[in-house]
């Protein structure tokens, strides 16, 4: 596959455009809405095309009735096809039967009831965005990450420029104390990425890739918090000299 396609669509932020639902289990799930993944990857790349797939009956599942059904897709884009399958799930992401069943816990019986074309319809088109995720289009919340990395486009940068010209002065989020676990917070990551634009202006994305190859840095994401302080003093250094 094209390296580009991946880097392309990896640096786009989706944020506008997911949803968060708790599952009734009360945990809060992030999704990204199947019309702007379509119309995203459709302007990054118009002749991509998705196929789902059908059993020998022309249906779009697979059925087996100790385990569900099962949904596949295909994408193609870059001259490469990945696929990607789901199961059919109820709100509590347990795996629906053509027949209510019952599924026995410590405090309760909860009845999980048959699957419907519509619960199929659903699953067929969150396997679609699960595929374009293979593809790098909003693969940073599968990774229950808050942003995209460093390597962003222009349009996604552009947001953040913005709101560095706002303010006159520099603003250095300053060191943060030692935490044990050494890693970085997402708020951290922005206010670094808020002030290297603000300091380094439209050389910001190719300066910071720079001297996180020299650093050894593979990505913010995985940056300690030893690197994390390395990279604020260059700024500060940066910032002196054109104060």
């Amino acid at each position: 596959m094209d390296t580009k396609v991946f880097e392309t669509l990896s640096a786009l932020n989706v944020n506008e455009h997911t949803e968060k639902r708790r599952d009734n289990s009360g945990n809060e799930l992030t999704y990204l809405s199947w019309p702007w993944a379509v119309q995203m990857m459709t302007k990054a790349y118009p002749d991509w095309s998705y196929e789902v797939v059908r059993n020998e009956n022309g249906l779009p599942y697979v059925y087996d009735p100790l385990t569900g059904y099962m949904v596949w897709t295909r994408v193609t884009a870059g001259g490469e096809t990945k696929e990607m399958w789901l199961p059919v799930m109820d709100g509590g992401n347990r795996a629906m039967k053509a027949e209510p069943y019952v599924v026995h816990t410590k405090y309760k019986e909860i009845t999980v009831q048959a699957a419907t074309m519509f619960d199929i319809n659903k699953a067929v088109m969150r396997c679609l965005v699960k595929n374009l995720a293979m593809f790098g289009l909003g693969l940073y919340i599968y990774a229950g990450e808050d942003l995209p990395d460093v390597e962003q486009t222009e349009e996604t940068v552009a947001p953040a420029k913005k709101e560095a010209k706002k303010s006159a002065k520099k603003e250095d989020p300053g060191e943060i104390p030692f935490m044990n676990d050494d890693k970085i917070s997402m708020d951290e990551r922005k206010s670094m990425f808020a002030f290297a634009g603000e300091v380094l202006g439209d050389a910001r994305d190719t300066t910071i890739k720079q001297w996180f190859a020299e650093m050894g840095i593979v990505s913010s994401a995985t940056m300690t918090r030893a690197q994390y302080n390395d990279v604020l003093e260059k700024l500060r250094e940066v910032s002196g000299k054109t104060a």
